[in-house]
């Protein structure tokens, strides 16, 4: 009776350990990659309601997750240093979407005329739901540089 109760313990611990690790290696796994960050001054538009004009900054992106999972509640907030030593900060809501999907989205930037932006930071937040789970995983990835 010893011997299949230990043989039956080495069979049950590594099936155990296996699903204690699963929640932690796929929480590892998934995040945000922000691949590519550029603005284009010859794009700008004028603004609606202020003068100056609004600057296209676009950002490629991918969310990396389970093949069964969904991303929620993302949001992009861009903050540059300008020309001028002024600050600017904008955000922009973006649509839901499945893992392991590249994607490019675009901010118009609010800038006075003759004002560039020169330094930027974008931050990339949201939540990932895995398959039918009830908990959501907050994440966060974060993007610095300079335009050229």
């Amino acid at each position: 009776m010893f011997k299949q109760l230990g043989l039956f313990a080495l069979l049950i611990l590594p099936l155990a350990l296996i699903g204690v690790m699963t929640p932690a290696y796929a929480q590892k796994k998934v995040g945000i990659e922000i691949r590519n960050v550029s603005k284009n001054d010859a794009q700008a538009k004028k603004g609606l309601n202020d003068p100056g004009r609004l600057v296209p900054v676009k950002f490629q992106f991918i969310c990396n997750g389970a093949d069964a999972g969904k991303f929620s509640n993302l949001e992009a907030v861009l903050e540059t240093v300008n020309s001028d030593g002024a600050r600017s900060r904008v955000t922009k809501r973006i649509a839901d979407g499945t893992s392991n999907t590249l994607r490019e989205e675009s901010i118009d930037l609010p800038l006075p005329d003759g004002v560039f932006a020169r330094d930027f930071k974008l931050t990339l937040r949201g939540k990932f739901r895995l398959g039918n789970a009830a908990n959501l995983i907050e994440l966060s990835e974060v993007k610095t540089g300079s335009f050229p």
